[in-house]
């Protein structure tokens, strides 16, 4: 039998490691078979469960009715919206440890965790009416070029490129960009929040997204404005529809 000698030593390479460094938890360190998340923390994630906006996706009291933000006239201009849980406990911290913490490892087990919640049966009929579960095309969230800088990368990206490649859609990352610097959103109220991101963002290349339908990720939804004032400039760019996906809502 012909032995792969590079595939072998690789094997003894990653065994020692891991004999040295065993597998744990990347939120809570239990030791794993392999790293990711233990079975306790993603039961400790809340899951947000219908019923939904039928128009945005945002969390609502009565089935196949509107949000009160939709209701009072403040549509948003992506078609719907999906998050995997509530942020807050440990699906929150492990948001924080990703986003500030340079935790990227956690980015495939949360893209893990949206890619499987984001199934026909987690959706409303109403808003499969707006189209079926098939994209063209994954589009994160962009950062400023200092922003990347001062992380070294960008979350929300990480977190579409796993979550593009367990859907086997195509990733994006070119075409969009942004181009004004602004602090964070945190300590913003809804209304600074929409003046905050205003010329924020720009279309460089508007024929990467005329005609397709895009999956735009980001890590977590708050108010909508970052991520309402972006699907405005793709839709002017010609993008056939759009949805909103994160790991979480707030």
């Amino acid at each position: 039998m012909k032995v792969d000698v590079k595939a072998f030593a690789a094997l003894c390479f990653h065994g020692l490691l891991d004999l040295v460094y065993p597998p744990k938890c990347l939120l809570c360190g239990t030791l794993l078979p392999e790293g990711a998340l233990c079975t306790a923390c993603i039961a400790s994630f809340e899951t947000l469960q219908p019923p939904f906006c039928v128009r945005c996706g945002a969390p609502t009291l009565k089935a196949s009715s509107w949000c009160l933000q939709c209701a009072a006239g403040e549509v948003p201009a992506w078609d719907w919206s999906f998050a995997f849980g509530r942020y807050s406990g440990g699906l929150r911290e492990a948001i924080h440890r990703l986003k500030y913490g340079g935790s990227t490892s956690l980015a495939a087990p949360l893209a893990h965790l949206l890619a499987n919640a984001f199934h026909v049966g987690a959706i409303p009929e109403d808003a499969l009416q707006i189209g079926n579960l098939a994209f063209d095309i994954v589009v994160p969230v962009p950062l400023h070029p200092k922003r990347l800088r001062q992380r070294g990368y960008n979350q929300s990206e990480r977190i579409a490129f796993y979550f593009a490649k367990e859907k086997g859609w195509r990733l994006e990352t070119r075409g969009l960009r942004r181009v004004r610097f602004a602090g964070p959103q945190t300590r913003l109220g809804a209304a600074a929040r929409r003046e905050n991101v205003v010329g924020a963002f720009e279309v460089t290349e508007p024929e990467r997204f005329r005609g397709l339908s895009v999956v735009l990720v980001d890590d977590v939804i708050t108010t909508g404005s970052t991520l309402g004032e972006i699907a405005k400039l793709l839709k002017q760019a010609g993008a056939a529809r759009i949805w909103v996906l994160a790991v979480a809502r707030d």
